[in-house]
């Protein structure tokens, strides 16, 4: 289980996640199983960029939740051994509507549903900008993959509003997990009295709320991943905010020291597929799609820059 928190505004949409996986003990007691874990990837297609991370089960079949969807959303396996490879290029790939994308998401959950590979309920949830061309301006989007009780299945839904952003005074917020309700209330409280023409603002508030959830829910954590997309430049921009995992361990000429880091989500885009690594020392900066990505140092950052594929505590059945 996880917390996500979205925000959309007129210019630019949010989300944050904590990084906590937990293990249902029975009589609602949990055990912390990876304090690090991945739950988001940032998606480019054709008709806008996204945010997307999940609450519920951690892994489909033997696959973690986050890497099945990144092989969904790009159609292939993005990233055999992410412990070598923490870039995989695409090229020639076209460029597809996030409707498509969506629906092979939800094609691929419902057999994964009747194969047994999903036996929980698992929910989607994605913030970002649409647009109908780049010419043109783009607007706030967000949407959600969940169970349909009266379908019997997954399906996917995403908000229709397109006009009446512009006055800054209409935003959009939402939560999933098993602290929800009371996470929808303190962020509803929490934005009404932030000034959201500035995101900072905006994302230490949200920073704010789920951190303020644990103990009283043992299945957030307090790191956060913080994703916005926005018009600007950059146009997606990752940020990793740790409250007790800072630091990861490397080893230099025998010895063993350890380095303040940050962690990354999965980014697809049609060219390039980054999979979730731990960097030290600087962030990144790539184009992809006439579109610019920002992976934000750790801090305080070093003179030595590292960067390698996210280890994740495999789970054991």
């Amino acid at each position: 289980m996880t917390i996500l928190l979205s925000l959309a505004y007129a210019s630019y949409a949010i989300q944050v996640s904590d990084r906590l996986l937990t293990v249902e003990k029975g009589d609602g007691r949990f055990e912390p199983w990876d304090p690090v874990a991945n739950k988001a990837v940032v998606l480019l297609g054709r008709d806008g960029l996204v945010n997307m991370a999940y609450t519920g089960p951690a892994h489909v079949g033997s696959v973690t939740t986050d890497e099945w969807l990144a092989r969904v959303l790009s159609g292939e396996d993005p990233s055999p051994d992410q412990s070598k490879y923490a870039f995989a290029h695409v090229f020639g790939r076209p460029a597809r509507f996030l409707a498509a994308h969506l629906t092979d998401v939800v094609t691929r959950l419902n057999e994964a549903v009747a194969s047994r590979s999903v036996t929980h309920r698992l929910a989607v949830d994605f913030v970002g900008l649409r647009w109908q061309n780049r010419g043109r301006r783009a607007w706030p989007v967000v949407g959600k993959i969940a169970w349909s009780l009266g379908n019997g299945g997954y399906r996917w839904s995403m908000c229709k509003r397109r006009w009446g952003w512009e006055s800054g005074r209409a935003f959009l917020s939402g939560a999933s997990g098993r602290s929800e309700r009371q996470a929808r209330t303190l962020l509803r409280g929490r934005l009404a009295c932030v000034d959201l023409r500035d995101r900072d603002q905006a994302i230490a508030a949200m920073i704010d709320v789920l951190r303020s959830l644990p103990p009283h829910d043992p299945t957030v954590g307090k790191d956060c991943m913080v994703t916005t997309i926005q018009r600007s430049s950059p146009h997606a921009s990752i940020r990793y905010e740790p409250y007790d995992v800072r630091q990861i361990s490397v080893v230099f000429g025998g010895q063993t020291v350890a380095l303040e880091a940050a962690f990354t989500p999965w980014i697809v885009t049609p060219e390039t597929i980054v999979a979730p690594s731990e960097i030290v020392g600087h962030g990144f900066t790539f184009s992809s799609g006439g579109l610019d990505f920002r992976v934000e140092d750790p801090s305080p950052g070093t003179d030595i820059t590292i960067m390698r594929g996210l280890k994740t505590r495999q789970w054991r059945r």
